[in-house]
């Protein structure tokens, strides 16, 4: 066992300690926002709305009010909410309690062993959240569209993402002088966890977001603190200096503004933290050095992947930011023949090339046949079609089994289906 487990009270510590590391000893550089005049003043109709949209079934910190006092109550707590709100952005100041995180752990896997097998889940307060639903509206007037950015945007998701990658390579590959599509699939070590707010906030600067709301956003990154909650033992607060504040509606959307800048010149997606580079081969390129029917061999002096991975390294030192070399990985797609490249380097360390890879929760092969999605679909869904089968048997009515065959099923068979189904199709024809 890597960790010790103790008291309750003592874990809770152990816990808190685990999910701030790295925390003390950074610095931060806060720039200086320069003064504006002119104050956004929010209207009481707009923060009615919000109060009455609040979405109940969320859970709250035990320390604040039941969701559906908000939710039932708007016309009482509009005005006086408002005037919180309205002075927040007229000071720039962030209130310190709603800056306080209380972290509960939850587990990844059954019985776990170490601080890694727990995933910390973040409460924050009612009136925090609507403020910061207003100052992400109010950021989102001005914010230009954002880089092949998926996660975190209304009306993208991850099928969005998954089908502009697939259709990307398969419209390439269509073309008679494409050889292959080389992708990329960078992956980063702890990268919400080490989000350097001063970065960020010299980001929205550049992206001329209105000082109000840059100094509101100081404020919210400043003096944060966390404690942690396991499981009924409560630990001491310390501060949170770096990372994107969880359970927060700003982390998100100043993530994506964070990670903007990683634009390579190749093709590219961003969901979160995945980034997938990719860049179209050309079989009259004088780059390749011999190929036939089933292989090709391809041997760069000037490989576009290779420079957007030096831009992607270049953009982490810059941003605080770590590769994890040994996770990120290299395919190269051909519908018939077999690729052999040279390594791509990240800091003269050479990326796996793979013949599968599984991006966004959807395996990939070098020639898109998608064998081992498809397999693992349904390995997936066994389990629950045995229970469907225990079901009927046991006389459940078909109203009954057909809810559960959507909930339990289909949900897990159709995932990002538009990315990866077609090909099926076309494969059996």
């Amino acid at each position: 066992m890597e960790e010790q487990w103790h008291t309750a009270q003592q874990l809770a510590e152990n816990l808190n300690e685990y999910y701030l590391t790295g925390h003390e000893e950074t610095t931060l550089k806060m720039p200086s926002i320069p003064h504006t005049n002119y104050k956004i003043v929010i209207p009481e109709l707009h923060v009615y709305k919000l109060l009455s949209t609040i979405d109940t079934r969320k859970a709250t910190n035990r320390e604040d009010f039941a969701s559906w006092i908000s939710q039932n109550n708007p016309h009482l707590l509009a005005e006086p909410v408002t005037n919180i709100i309205n002075a927040v952005l007229a000071t720039g100041t962030f209130p310190a309690k709603w800056k306080v995180s209380q972290v509960t752990p939850i587990n990844k896997v059954k019985a776990p062993k170490i601080y890694k097998d727990m995933r910390p889940i973040s409460l924050t307060y009612h009136l925090g959240k609507i403020t910061e639903k207003v100052i992400a509206q109010q950021m989102k007037l001005n914010l230009p569209k954002l880089d092949n950015q998926y996660a975190y945007s209304t009306g993208l998701s991850t099928t969005d993402a998954l089908v502009k990658l697939s259709s990307d390579i398969v419209t390439s590959l269509d073309r008679v002088d494409t050889l292959t599509v080389q992708a990329l699939l960078l992956d980063f070590s702890k990268a919400f966890d080490r989000m350097r707010p001063d970065i960020a906030i010299q980001k929205l600067l550049q992206l001329n977001t209105h000082p109000s709301l840059i100094q509101v956003i100081k404020s919210f990154f400043s003096d944060r603190q966390q404690q942690v909650r396991f499981p009924t033992a409560l630990s001491q607060l310390k501060p949170s200096k770096i990372g994107v504040p969880q359970g927060t509606i700003l982390g998100p959307l100043l993530w994506n503004i964070f990670v903007n800048d990683l634009s390579p010149a190749t093709s590219h997606i961003k969901y979160a933290d995945d980034t997938t580079l990719y860049n179209a081969v050309q079989s009259s390129d004088e780059n390749i050095t011999s190929s036939d029917a089933q292989h090709a061999t391809i041997s760069f002096i000037d490989n576009p992947l290779q420079f957007a991975a030096n831009f992607a390294s270049n953009w982490c030192e810059e941003n605080s930011m770590t590769l994890n070399t040994a996770k990120s990985m290299t395919i190269s797609f051909s519908l018939k023949k077999t690729i052999y490249s040279e390594p791509i380097l990240i800091k003269n360390q050479s990326i796996e090339d793979k013949s599968a890879v599984k991006l966004l929760g959807v395996h990939f092969d070098t020639h898109l046949k998608f064998n081992t999605h498809v397999n693992e679909v349904l390995s997936k869904s066994k389990p629950a079609f045995h229970a469907l089968i225990r079901l009927k048997s046991a006389g459940l009515d078909s109203d009954c089994l057909a809810c559960f065959y959507q909930a339990r099923i289909v949900s897990i068979i159709i995932y990002a289906a538009a990315s990866w189904y077609p090909f099926i199709i076309t494969i059996k024809k």
